[in-house]
């Protein structure tokens, strides 16, 4: 707005010289009033605060988000406002290259995602954009698994907003074979935790307290692979995560496994 002031003086001095009838000045100088006023109002509008979700979410209002915590279906979404990428469902290869393609090609500088997660070599590509631009991520409703181990840890600052939730439930390596694409994936995983400065122990260390409950014990040996969050001091402080920003920590949810689609995310306390 200051900038736009400085502008009509300038010019108011500039007209005066330049046109000498009186009316006819008027009305140029009316003119760049109402410019100069909608460009001022242009930039306020597009104006955000740092690392407001709202303005994240708004961005983000197109799209078809999950209801709940039940994701669309197995169709990959990807699509964009101004600065902000909107990522919903599975990692698919697709879905990691169009994500990668918009980031490069647009200047990106949050991401608004709802994901299960999916293919480990898709997402470790997806998650190396991320962390060297630098983005931003905002969890909308869940990220867990591939979504948890890379995309999220990879960002810069991370929010989990209202209603949402992060869980992990293991990594690549404890299910993959031994054909050279499988040991390409290790390595990269380990690359990229080394990458962020880190171990692995987040996704892949099992919480002990977790080990000896009943319902978690039951829902891994019936093969639904359960997974796990954990409260906001235990992620910044056990594990040392940066940047992170939880509007609803998960210990708030204490019967976090009734929600419908939650059924087998275990909040651990981080102790033992």
């Amino acid at each position: 707005m200051l900038i736009g002031l400085m502008v009509f003086d300038m010019t108011q001095t500039r007209v005066r010289k330049a046109v000498p009838d009186p009316i006819l000045r008027g009305s140029i100088l009316s003119l760049i009033i109402i410019f100069v006023a909608l460009i001022s109002f242009e930039a306020q509008a597009e104006y955000r605060e740092p690392h407001d979700p709202l303005y994240v979410l708004d961005k983000c209002e197109h799209h078809a988000w999950p209801d709940a915590f039940h994701l669309l279906g197995d169709v990959p979404l990807v699509s964009y406002s101004g600065d902000v990428i909107c990522l919903v469902n599975a990692i698919t290869k697709e879905w990691a290259e169009e994500a990668i393609s918009t980031i490069k090609s647009n200047n990106i500088s949050s991401i608004l995602i709802s994901s299960g997660g999916g293919d480990v070599e898709a997402a470790l590509k997806l998650a190396t954009a991320i962390h060297r631009k630098n983005l931003d991520i905002y969890v909308n409703r869940l990220c867990i698994s591939s979504c948890a181990n890379y995309l999220f840890l990879a960002a810069r600052e991370k929010f989990i907003l209202d209603n949402s939730v992060v869980a992990w439930h293991g990594v690549p390596a404890e299910g993959l074979g031994d054909l050279p694409i499988h040991k390409e994936i290790r390595s990269r995983h380990v690359d990229f935790f080394r990458a962020m400065g880190m171990t692995d122990d987040i996704a892949s260390r099992t919480p002990c307290d977790l080990r000896d409950d009943e319902q978690f014990v039951k829902a891994y040996t019936a093969g639904e692979r359960p997974s796990w969050t954990y409260p906001e001091k235990i992620l910044k402080d056990e594990f040392g995560l940066q940047g992170l920003h939880v509007l609803l920590s998960p210990e708030s949810h204490p019967n976090i496994r009734s929600i419908p689609g939650l059924e087998s995310v275990f909040v651990s306390s981080g102790h033992c």
